[in-house]
C-alpha cells in the first residue's frame, strides 16, 4: 500500500492535506505515498500514523501535558516533549534521540537533528498551497534510517499544532 522510505529516490517530499472537514493527510514525493496522518477523537489531539512497515499511535500523556506518547500495537515505544517556541525532543525506548527546532529565528523552516546524525531532515510550510501543507527536505543517504518515516510524520504533526494554535491565537 505504502512505499518505504528506503526506495526514495527524490529529497523533497510533500504533505497534502486530503478533505476539507476532519483533514487527513499523506506523504508523497509526486508518484508515490510514503504513509498517512489521521487525526482522532472530539479534539483531534491525538494522531495515528500509517507507514509502510508500522501504525503508531500518538496521544497525549494528560490533557493538558506537553508531552506525546508514542505506541505501536499497544507497546509505549518512546515519548516526544514539546518545548516552548515549537521545540521537541524525541526519546525512544532503543536509545535513539532526536531535537526539533527552528533552524533559524525568522525563518519558517524547522530542523530534526541528532548528536549522531546531525541534520536529518528539513520542514517548511508552504504558504499558498491550499492542499499542500509542508515541504520536507531529506537527504536520501538518511532515508535507510528506520526512524525516518517516524520523525517526518511527528515533525508534521508539530507544525500542524503550531498552525492551530496561531489561527486560534489570531481569531481572537
Amino acid at each position: 500500500m505504502y512505499s518505504s522510505f528506503k526506495s526514495l529516490k527524490a529529497t523533497e517530499l510533500t504533505l497534502i492535506r486530503r478533505t476539507l472537514f476532519f483533514p487527513w493527510y499523506e506523504l508523497t514525493d509526486g508518484q508515490n505515498l510514503y504513509g498517512k496522518l489521521v487525526y482522532k477523537g472530539f479534539f483531534r489531539r491525538n494522531v495515528t500514523i500509517e507507514t509502510a512497515t508500522n501504525i503508531y499511535n500518538v496521544d497525549r500523556e494528560g490533557f493538558f501535558s506537553r508531552t506525546l506518547l508514542i505506541s505501536t500495537n499497544g507497546n509505549l515505544i518512546g515519548k516526544l516533549k514539546m518545548g516552548f517556541f515549537s521545540s521537541a525532543s524525541l526519546i525512544m525506548n532503543d536509545g535513539f534521540e532526536a531535537e526539533f527546532e527552528h533552524d533559524s529565528l525568522l525563518s519558517r523552516t524547522f530542523v530534526w537533528k541528532t548528536s549522531r546524525f546531525g541534520e536529518m531532515m528539513r520542514l517548511k510550510h508552504v504558504i499558498f498551497g491550499f492542499n499542500r501543507q509542508l515541504a520536507l527536505t531529506i537527504d536520501p543517504t538518511m532515508a535507510n534510517i528506520d526512524m525516518m518515516p517516524l520523525l517526518a510524520f511527528l515533525g508534521s504533526h508539530l507544525l500542524i499544532l503550531r498552525r492551530r494554535r496561531q489561527q486560534a491565537a489570531a481569531s481572537h
